[in-house]
């Protein structure tokens, strides 16, 4: 893949560290990503202080320096309001 083009998504990183786990992704750019809800399903939970604290960790990694922001991925419209 080329690099200057592609973009990883790291979906659910409030529950592991995938991008740890795997290298920095090969230095290849990617953003951090939590699912507030699935299908729809909203809850009144989160690992808030996984939220609050990973991104900032992951940057501070020699893994997490291609790391280019963070997302949140809802898959409804309803949303977890805690979150």
């Amino acid at each position: 893949l080329d690099k200057s083009r592609t973009l990883i998504l790291d979906l659910m990183r409030d529950q592991s560290e995938n991008w740890n786990q795997r290298n920095g992704y090969d230095q290849f750019p990617w953003v951090w990503c939590t699912i507030t809800n699935f299908g729809g399903k909203p809850g009144l939970e989160g690992k808030l202080m996984r939220v609050l604290t990973e991104p900032k960790r992951a940057v501070q990694q020699q893994t997490g320096k291609t790391m280019k922001g963070v997302g949140v991925i809802p898959e409804g419209i309803e949303n977890n309001a805690i979150v």
